[in-house]
């Protein structure tokens, strides 16, 4: 019912150097946004944390992946919204909810719409690798977290996803935020 977001900003950094191109763990399995695949409960394969009365936690982030070309200058940026499957869990009662898993799916959601902001951001930039650091504290960082904010009220607004109406009303909104965002669509 939450993500871990004190663990994305933790990571940021290592997400946003030029030298990396990280993932979220020696090879973990992720699963990269796609319209064409949802979330399911095989895809939490990380152990319930026994300190918290949570019935899952979705662990997805922004991965930003910068590629030089030595011979021209410029670089390419790749942005996915991934979904760390061991790092993710849910609890066995907590997966005979489709409510629930709709609500974990969303926080999966609000990644790829801020991967599709930072792609709409980044389209408008000449990037080199003269000036991809000065891009990266001026879009990419302040967009990623906008990002984290965005998904920690998400969770605080619908309470976890204990407030169907206010879920409700934010599926809504995020679906009609990723639908105007679709020209930025990296499937």
């Amino acid at each position: 019912m939450t993500s871990l977001l004190f663990v994305w900003m933790a990571q940021m950094p290592n997400f946003l150097s030029i030298n990396s191109t990280t993932s979220f763990s020696n090879g973990d399995p992720e699963i990269i946004w796609s319209t064409a695949r949802r979330l399911n409960w095989d895809d939490f394969k990380a152990q319930p944390n026994g300190q918290t009365l949570t019935g899952a936690v979705t662990h997805s982030t922004i991965k930003v992946m910068p590629e030089a070309n030595k011979w021209t200058g410029r670089v390419t940026v790749v942005v996915q919204a991934v979904f760390a499957c061991n790092k993710s869990w849910a609890r066995e009662k907590a997966k005979e909810s489709d409510y629930l898993l709709n609500h974990e799916q969303r926080h999966f959601d609000i990644a790829e719409l801020y991967a599709r902001k930072i792609r709409q951001a980044l389209a408008e930039e000449r990037i080199t690798i003269k000036n991809y650091k000065e891009i990266r504290a001026a879009i990419i960082q302040p967009l990623f977290r906008e990002y984290v904010h965005f998904d920690e009220q998400y969770d605080h607004q619908t309470v976890h996803g204990l407030n169907k109406e206010t879920q409700s009303a934010w599926n809504n909104k995020i679906d009609a935020q990723l639908e105007d965002m679709l020209l930025y669509l990296n499937d």
